[in-house]
């Protein structure tokens, strides 16, 4: 599964929601979801506004976790 790490990476800044959505230049219920990692898609132009107001590469915002795999019956 993919997770959006957006929320840690403005926590680490001391930022709000506000002023993320003011830097990255987004509304702020599109920075809510973001932050919120209630989003299923982000849009390229969307990710380099995110990537430019945290001073971030594109691969940093995300976080891949294996799924665990039931055992057979």
């Amino acid at each position: 599964m993919i997770y959006l790490r957006i929320g840690e990476l403005v926590d680490e800044r001391g930022w709000n929601i506000q002023r993320f959505a003011a830097e990255a230049n987004l509304a702020y219920g599109t920075a809510y979801g973001l932050y919120k990692g209630r989003v299923n898609r982000i849009d390229l132009t969307t990710l380099d506004s995110i990537c430019e107001a945290l001073g971030i590469e594109p691969g940093e915002v995300f976080v891949r976790e294996p799924r665990t795999k039931e055992p057979a019956e």
